[in-house]
Order: C-alpha cells, then sequence, then structure tokens
C-alpha cells in the first residue's frame, strides 16, 4: 500500500509535475482539485484493462477536465494527457501494463464543483437581457387626427422615454390633397416643461400623397419627447395622420 498525504497530493509541484502546470490557472478559477485519496470519489479500477470508474463526486463528470489530471497506479505516476472519459468511465492509453487485481490506483481530477449546468449559467453563456434588447411593442398614440396649418401642433400627449434613446414612430398619413405636410419629435427637460429642438433630429417631410412610413428618431438622455406635426397647405378635407410609437434603446 502507497500512502500519501494531503499536502503531497495538494502540493503545487505536485500539480505541475504530475497533473501538468496548466492545471493550476484552472484551481485559481472557478475550478478544484479533488481526489480518492482524500475520499473526495470512489475509484473502481478495471482489471485486465486500461480503465477505472468514478463514482460518488461532489461534481458533475460533464464538468470534469480529465486531461488536467494525473493517476498514481502503485506509486508510479501517470500522465491523463491523452485519457478520455465516457460516462463515469476513464480510458488511460498511457496505462500500461493493463489494471490487475490489488493494485493501488490514486487519481487526482479537475473538476468544477458547481452543480448547476454551465450551459444555463447565464453569468458566463447568455445575457438574458441583452442593451439591444430593450424596446417596447407600437402603441397608438393618435388616430385620424387632423394636420392644421401655421405652427406645429401636438399629436398625442409627452411620452417618458427614460432609459430608452430612440423613439420608433409609424405613420399612417391620409393626405386629402394636404401638401407640405411634416412631422418633428421635440424634447422635454421634464414633465410639463419648457419644450425643445434636438439637435441631430430634424422634420420629416410626408409626400403629397398617402403613405405609410416608419421613421426613427435618436433622441440622446432626453426624458420626454412629443410627437408635432402640420401642414402648409390642406385641401377641402384636411389631411389626418394616425401614428403608433414604440420606445428602443440601442447603442
Amino acid at each position: 500500500m502507497i500512502f500519501l498525504n494531503s499536502l503531497t497530493l495538494l502540493s503545487p509541484k505536485f500539480i505541475k509535475d504530475i497533473i501538468g502546470i496548466g492545471a493550476i490557472d484552472m484551481i485559481n478559477s472557478s475550478y478544484g482539485i479533488y481526489t480518492n485519496a482524500m475520499e473526495d470519489f470512489t475509484v473502481t479500477a478495471v482489471s485486465g484493462s486500461n480503465t477505472f470508474t468514478i463514482s460518488g463526486a461532489p461534481f458533475s463528470i460533464a464538468t470534469l477536465n480529465i486531461q488536467a489530471g494525473g493517476l498514481l497506479v502503485n506509486g508510479k505516476a501517470i500522465s491523463l494527457q491523452d485519457a478520455t472519459i465516457s460516462g463515469n468511465t476513464v480510458t488511460v492509453p498511457k496505462l500500461i501494463p493493463n489494471l490487475d487485481t490489488g493494485d493501488v490506483v490514486v487519481a487526482t481530477v479537475i473538476a468544477n464543483p458547481r452543480t448547476i449546468d454551465q450551459g444555463l449559467d447565464i453569468q458566463k453563456t447568455v445575457d438574458q437581457n441583452p442593451i439591444w434588447n430593450h424596446y417596447t411593442d407600437p402603441i397608438e398614440i393618435v388616430s385620424e387626427q387632423d394636420l392644421t396649418t401655421g405652427s406645429y401642433v401636438d399629436f398625442g400627449s409627452e411620452i417618458d422615454m427614460r432609459t430608452y434613446n430612440r423613439l420608433g414612430v409609424y405613420v399612417s398619413y391620409d393626405n386629402n390633397n394636404s401638401t407640405g405636410s411634416l412631422i418633428q419629435v421635440v424634447g422635454l427637460d421634464e414633465t410639463g416643461g419648457t419644450e425643445f429642438a434636438i439637435d441631430g433630429i430634424s422634420s420629416k417631410t410626408l409626400t403629397d400623397e398617402d403613405q405609410n412610413i416608419y421613421y426613427e428618431f435618436d433622441k440622446g438622455t432626453v426624458p420626454i419627447v412629443k410627437v408635432q406635426g402640420k401642414s402648409s397647405t390642406i385641401g377641402a378635407t384636411p389631411g389626418d395622420l394616425t401614428i403608433s410609437i414604440n420606445k428602443i434603446w440601442r447603442d
């Protein structure tokens, strides 16, 4: 029987010489070092073969980096760099001769002790609420509101745009012989506050015919906005707008 104490098994020299220097970086991360010599798990040698099984482990076998492990058979160090694992069975090509009844097998392996499936670890694999996914569904703010001449008038009420930086505007325009129809988005410093033109946002000119069109306005950090419209001239029946909006955050 070969006796190995915990200091020998877990020492940096043992890790470097027997397991491999690359394992040290893994141990310094979220992985841990385990050995059946410390009763972390049970090793069962398959007599007459170059395989052994692992059972009772405190880690998921799926997280096991077997190539970073090391093996002692009757005190002889054997690398696991070419080893493979299927289920809980480890095959060691460098294990020559094959294992025999009575062999003392000490396996030391590197594994992630967490019980969760790393494929479902949203901290590492997927952002479930990415920035590009911050948006609202379109909602109608006005329906067939008439255009007027002169100054811009509000189409819909104030829109709270905090936590969003772009306003999507869906316009259904019923022309009715109106000409020079425009829409714009203005900013407010607070609810019911002063209106400001937003630098970089220009008014949009509608064609002199019926149309459905989408505009997107980058309003920056302005907290409140309004949609406004007007026409240069209107026919016997004023042109009208039906408008829906959605809010978007986009880099």
